[in-house]
């Protein structure tokens, strides 16, 4: 996560913790659950979308569409298109 990206989760975390009226112990403990959530969200977004462009990646292939087109298309490594091949 980008510096800028995780002060502004940071500030969200601290800023729900005071909403739903925890301090101390309590407040430090929900903001480090919520960073913690908030990156294991991201990464599962990224594997989804990792994930889908495999997919399109293979689409692609089955239509007929040259390897070296979906490499520069959906930055995939050529060895990934050939894997799926």
């Amino acid at each position: 996560m980008q510096h800028t990206d995780k002060r502004n989760v940071l500030a969200l975390a601290e800023q729900e913790a005071l909403k739903e009226g925890f301090e101390g112990a309590a407040a430090k403990a929900f903001v480090t659950a919520f960073v913690e959530n908030f990156e294991k969200g991201k990464a599962e977004e990224r594997a989804k979308a990792e994930a889908e462009k495999r997919e399109s990646a293979k689409n692609l292939l089955i239509a007929g569409v040259d390897a070296e087109i979906i490499v520069k298309s959906l930055s995939l490594s050529v060895e990934e298109v050939e894997s799926l091949k």
